[in-house]
């Protein structure tokens, strides 16, 4: 059903505002700003239906030539440049029928009668705006598609006419504007009477399509006459927003719908990590890298039961004799130019038993670590031992040396530890 609004709002400097800007908004126009040196573009904002400018008889002027006129004949730093009249349209009215109401409309205020007979022309920028449109949603926030996968858009159904009119009225003998003011136009019984005068004329087109008319009568007027008719009050009028509160609302509802987005795809992803999760319990279990790391290195130490002539143990450490210098480990560092030699004795430190008690696990003394090799003229090598400090450990997955295990990682193989000539253990 169509609404009755009819609103005036000054353009004024006062407040900081530009009349040829405006009139570069609601045209959506590029105009030059001849007293603050600017391009006012506004061309990529859209929504424009049409527009068009309603001049005294005889003027012919430009959009750009109309408003820098009035910029430049102001010369006030407060001056009221122009008047807005903004007006909604009905909606029950095709475009081509509003754009002609809205002619109508502007030509209404182009005109001023006044009581001595004669008749003041005003200058008037008239511009239809669509509806606002914005993509709808479904309750998680996800844009609604249409069958050919685009965004279904929704409106408030808010087509509305914008009014430009000068502040002063057109002066043919000098052919500028008039010096003196009709302030009799910024008075409450004026715009009043407008607002009546605009109405009819919108309910002049709604008997012609048959619609419901609609009453331009002031709220109080109308409670007054249905208390003394019905003895009931009228429903409080909807209370206009602006475009200021309207924005917020628009970009509040935008983050709440991409809030819903984005929560619905994280439920999403922890499902899917969930039931990955659930379907890899039922496979086997795999090695970790620890564990991995652990039997390849022992996989690699470990030596033939064929190629061991003896095993000796002497406190927890075992020596194992090769047959050999070509049975030696790659984990022992062998001098190539004494290969020749005698047999050489690969030296595996493995860990004394631990006796189960209920008492607390103390830390293990550190073992004594072997000197760098010392290699005789026999080919022969002697150890020396270092009471002072614990073993070296290379760690099999950081490559740290500590004392006496890993502190980066707190991982140490206790149980294929090789000690090389140089000291260090694997």
């Amino acid at each position: 059903m169509a609404i009755a609004f009819v609103r005036a709002n000054p353009i004024s400097r006062q407040k900081g505002q530009s009349v040829v800007a405006s009139a570069a908004y609601r045209a959506c126009e590029k105009l030059y700003d001849e007293r603050r040196e600017k391009i006012q573009d506004y061309t990529k904002k859209g929504g424009h239906i049409d527009g068009g400018l309603i001049l005294p008889d005889g003027v012919k002027l430009t959009r750009e030539e109309l408003w820098n006129a009035v910029e430049a004949f102001e010369k006030r730093i407060d001056a009221r440049l122009s008047k807005e009249i903004l007006v909604a349209l009905p909606k029950e009215l095709s475009v081509e029928e509003n754009i002609a109401l809205s002619k109508d409309i502007a030509a209404l205020i182009s005109r001023e009668q006044k009581a001595d007979g004669q008749e003041d022309q005003y200058c008037v920028d008239w511009n239809i705006h669509e509806p606002h449109q914005e993509a709808a949603t479904d309750e998680d926030g996800n844009f609604l598609l249409d069958e050919n996968g685009k965004r279904i858009l929704e409106n408030n159904d808010n087509i509305h006419l914008h009014i430009l009119a000068t502040e002063r009225a057109w002066d043919f003998d000098k052919s500028t504007f008039k010096t003196k003011k009709d302030r009799d136009r910024n008075s409450k019984e004026w715009m009043e009477n407008m607002k009546l005068k605009i109405g009819e004329l919108i309910n002049m087109r709604l008997r012609e399509k048959g619609v419901q008319e609609v009453d331009f009568r002031s709220f109080d007027v109308r409670n007054e006459e249905s208390k003394q008719k019905t003895g009931r009050e009228l429903e409080a009028p909807q209370v206009h927003h602006g475009p200021e509160k309207t924005n917020l609302d628009r970009k509040r509802r935008r983050r709440i719908n991409r809030t819903k987005r984005n929560l619905k795809n994280v439920k999403d992803e922890l499902s899917r990590i969930q039931k990955k999760e659930k379907e890899s319990a039922k496979l086997p279990v795999n090695r970790t890298r620890t564990e991995a790391i652990k039997t390849d290195f022992s996989a690699w130490t470990r030596k033939s039961p064929e190629k061991i002539e003896g095993i000796k143990s002497v406190s927890g450490k075992k020596t194992v004799k090769s047959a050999s210098v070509a049975e030696v480990t790659p984990s022992t560092t062998v001098n190539p130019k004494k290969q020749a030699g005698s047999p050489k004795t690969i030296s595996v430190f493995v860990p004394a038993p631990v006796a189960k008690s209920s008492k607390p696990i103390e830390a293990p003394k550190p073992a004594p670590v072997s000197s760098p090799a010392v290699y005789s003229s026999g080919g022969s090598r002697s150890a020396s031992v270092n009471q002072n400090q614990g073993p070296k450990v290379r760690c099999l997955l950081c490559g740290v040396i500590e004392y006496p295990e890993c502190k980066k990682c707190k991982f140490r193989d206790k149980e294929n530890e090789v000690s090389n000539d140089s000291g260090y253990s694997r």
